[in-house]
């Protein structure tokens, strides 16, 4: 055997330090973009693990010519059981000590995967690291919506209040944590019957990070690396549904965690009740021809990410030192210049203005 040959059959055999998770159903219409997006990857050291959760579309056709032309890409088929089981499905097989969640209309900038373990590596006590996001259209456009926090540390309570990461696509968790919590939740115990037309859980990421938020530290990427798709058939679409399961969540949170104040969890209400009814207007379309992913903002933009990070700083502080009559989590420690410094180490941002 060549050198060649052995080298490319080691690289073959060793496991992937990272672990893209991809749940699909009835995703014809992008998912060939998503998968795109994760080879785009500029690091490497990944495999793809996409669960088809019984498509009665072409989304199985489309994995299985997307895995001919690139080995790093597995395809599992199952009956259809809903996206919180089609992603422990892809967990219990994943390869990798770090697992990167991505819905199947989604996209990730090709810094993604760098940045992010670039984040674990400054700060190995993380177990959660997440990144900003940009809301896109049909044509991977910016539409004007965006997903943005400087909040880390222990962020439990904050984001019980608000869900910060905004969506399920942007983060790279350890594995070891997702097994430690028995992965995702596709009902809210001990509301294990849902009334006609409710389904399974919707805000099944927001349930999963803020039960590792109990136990473990998180970190931000400030960067926008991904694109949220918000269109019509989106889940965020279905309000109704998603007003339901945030009670659902929220009265969960608070059997498990009766030390949190009640405002908390009626600042979480209002707060997502005025979320669901941004998600009802129409998005506005994006200028400009289709492309891979948003490069650039406009200048008065800005202007309204730095006053989002600086109310969403204000409200952490706040939570973290009222919002309790006695720590259930650690309370997050006090921006130090260490801190500070370690932030200023991440890649400069990958979003230019205009």
């Amino acid at each position: 055997m060549s050198f060649k040959s052995a080298a490319a059959l080691s690289l073959v055999d060793r496991l992937p330090q990272v672990s893209v998770i991809v749940p699909v159903y009835n995703a014809e219409s992008f998912l060939a973009a998503t998968i795109h997006s994760i080879l785009q990857q500029t690091y490497k050291d990944f495999e793809i693990i996409a669960v088809d959760d019984g498509s009665t579309d072409r989304s199985a056709a489309i994995l299985t010519d997307l895995a001919q032309t690139d080995s790093r890409l597995r395809v599992i088929q199952q009956p259809h059981q809903g996206v919180a089981i089609a992603r422990n499905t892809a967990i219990a097989a994943a390869r990798g000590t770090l697992v990167a969640p991505i819905d199947a209309d989604d996209l990730w900038h090709p810094e993604f995967l760098a940045a992010h373990i670039h984040r674990h590596n400054q700060t190995p006590r993380i177990t959660v690291s997440y990144c900003w996001s940009l809301d896109i259209d049909h044509q991977n456009q910016w539409s004007g919506g965006f997903q943005a926090a400087p909040i880390q540390g222990w962020v439990h309570n904050t984001m019980l209040c608000h869900y910060f990461l905004g969506n399920g696509s942007c983060s790279l968790i350890k594995r070891s944590a997702l097994l430690a919590i028995d992965g995702y939740r596709s009902q809210f115990a001990p509301y294990s019957l849902a009334p006609p037309g409710m389904g399974q859980a919707v805000c099944e990421d927001w349930d999963l990070y803020l039960r590792l938020a109990e136990q473990y530290q998180f970190g931000v990427v400030s960067q926008f690396l991904v694109g949220y798709r918000k269109h019509p058939l989106s889940a965020s679409q279905q309000v109704q549904r998603m007003a339901y399961w945030h009670e659902q969540l929220l009265t969960d949170r608070q059997q498990r965690l009766p030390a949190i104040r009640p405002w908390v969890f009626h600042l979480s209400d209002r707060s997502f009740r005025s979320y669901l009814k941004q998600q009802a207007q129409p998005s506005l379309p994006g200028k400009g021809p289709p492309q891979k992913f948003p490069t650039a903002l406009p200048a008065t933009a800005w202007g309204r990410i730095q006053c989002k990070l600086l109310i969403s700083q204000i409200l952490h502080q706040l939570i973290q030192t009222f919002g309790q009559n006695r720590s259930h989590c650690p309370p997050m420690p006090p921006p130090s210049s260490t801190a500070q410094s370690r932030q200023s180490d991440a890649p400069p941002s990958t979003l230019t203005r205009h």
